[in-house]
Formats: C-alpha cells, sequence, structure tokens
C-alpha cells in the first residue's frame, strides 16, 4: 500500500456478511459496472405502491439556493435508489446523509452522516455499502447496520475550496464507486489540468487497502470541443467486458 495512505478502520470491519444475489438487485448507480440502467426483470402491467418514505426536503438557510439552483452535480435533495443486500439506499447530497430503508416495508434501518456531500448514490457489494464524497473520502459501510468498515481519505492533500456554498476537498470523489470484483475504483479531482489533475485508485474492497494509483494530468483529444474550466469527468464505468460477457477479473482496470 502506498505509503501516504492510511486506512482507518472502523468497529465493523472484516465483519461483512453479504447476502446471496438476485437478478431483480440494482447495487449502483445506474444498475451495474457498465451503468447500463437497464434489467431482465419482469414487471407486471399494473402498479402499485407497496410502501412510501418521507426523507425530507432540501436543507434551510441562506445558501439553499446555491445548493437548489447552482449545483450541476447534485439533480434533487434525494439521489436515485440503489436495491441490493434486502435494502433501498439513497443519499441526501446536501445533508451529507446516507439513508438504507428496508426494501420490503420502506422502514429505515440505518442512516450514516459523512464529511461531504454524496453527489451520487452509494454502492452495494460483498455486505459493504461504499461511497465516496465532495470532502474526499471513501468510506465502507456494514449494510447490515451501517457501521463504519473502514474510511480512506483519497485526496493527496487536506485542502478546502468553497464549491456551490459548501466546503469541499478540491480532490472531491464520486458517491458513487465502481465494483468489479473485490476492487473497488474511484476517481478523485476537479479536471485533469487543476490542482494536479485526477487520480484513479483501485481500492480492496473488503479492506481499504490501495492497489494501485494512476494520475491523469492531460486531456489533448478533448482540447478542440471542451473548455479548460469544465469538468471532464463524471462516473467510471467498466469497459473490460459487454454486459452479456463474465464479470472481469479484479486484476483487470476499469
Amino acid at each position: 500500500e502506498p505509503a501516504d495512505f492510511e486506512v482507518e478502520r472502523g468497529p465493523a470491519f472484516g465483519r461483512a456478511t453479504p447476502t446471496a444475489g438476485a437478478d431483480t438487485e440494482w447495487p449502483c448507480y445506474r444498475a451495474d459496472l457498465w451503468r447500463s440502467a437497464s434489467t431482465a426483470t419482469k414487471v407486471p402491467a399494473n402498479l402499485e405502491v407497496l410502501w412510501t418514505a418521507e426523507l425530507g426536503d432540501w436543507p434551510q438557510g441562506v445558501l439553499a439556493h446555491d445548493w437548489k439552483e447552482n449545483n450541476p452535480g447534485v439533480r434533487g435533495p434525494v439521489t436515485p435508489p440503489v436495491a441490493a443486500e434486502g435494502l433501498v439506499v439513497v443519499a441526501q447530497p446536501d445533508r451529507h446523509r446516507v439513508v438504507a430503508l428496508d426494501a420490503k416495508t420502506g422502514q429505515m434501518r440505518w442512516d450514516f452522516t459523512a464529511d461531504g456531500r454524496v453527489d451520487t448514490p452509494p454502492t452495494l457489494a460483498g455486505g459493504l455499502c461504499l461511497l465516496g464524497t465532495r470532502n474526499g473520502t471513501v468510506y465502507a459501510l456494514s449494510a447490515k447496520d451501517g457501521q463504519l468498515a473502514w474510511r480512506l481519505h483519497v485526496a493527496p492533500e487536506d485542502e478546502r475550496i468553497v464549491a456551490h456554498g459548501q466546503l469541499e476537498s478540491q480532490w472531491p470523489a464520486a458517491g458513487s464507486v465502481l465494483v468489479v470484483g473485490d476492487t473497488a475504483y474511484v476517481a478523485v479531482g476537479r479536471h485533469p489540468k487543476a490542482y494536479g489533475g485526477i487520480r484513479i485508485l483501485a481500492l480492496d474492497a473488503a479492506t481499504g487497502a490501495v492497489k494501485w494509483v494512476t494520475p491523469i494530468n492531460s486531456f489533448e483529444r478533448w482540447q478542440n470541443g471542451q473548455g479548460v474550466e469544465v469538468d471532464l469527468y463524471d462516473l467510471l464505468v467498466g469497459e473490460a467486458c459487454r454486459p452479456s460477457d463474465p464479470a472481469p477479473d479484479s486484476s483487470k482496470r476499469a
């Protein structure tokens, strides 16, 4: 593990108990590692509401306008849901909060407050709930009860800027962590030419140990179509195989 990373272990470290997967699961943002946003699951012709859950609206305050209107990375007070491990999980970005609901009843199972905005829903894998924050931190929580398994600050330096009415790291991490096999992938940064560029990290999903780090500080192929001020990275997508192929092993990069 690189010397500049130190994993903080929580009470749930090493205690993940994954449940059996099902074809109906939607464990990460846009369904799967290819972000296909699709499923082969059959649905009834006539839908009915099984349950609803009220999680609250936008936070109130003098900066509410910045949170509601000016942040392109946050599209509402609640993110789209993910579903696996018997849970439905959403993030409330501007509250820095993750909420896990029972998939059958809608009752709250647990909630967790992180150190910064969680701009997209977490990923459920291997009995864990993995997420990144705009403060440059990656968390792994126990899917069972929301307790911390491990936390890793992946920003290269502990510095802050004001972005859309809140303090953030200069090197934010997307809320949606890409998990392929036993490896979790995360991108940290804002732009290849800003604040030292972007770093792609591969982490051991169970322990948070860093497997490798790759910097991205060039954007030549985009220069003719994008301005330097535009974010050029979004969510990581698995492209090592097609959706019809078996998932790639953890030695392959996403």
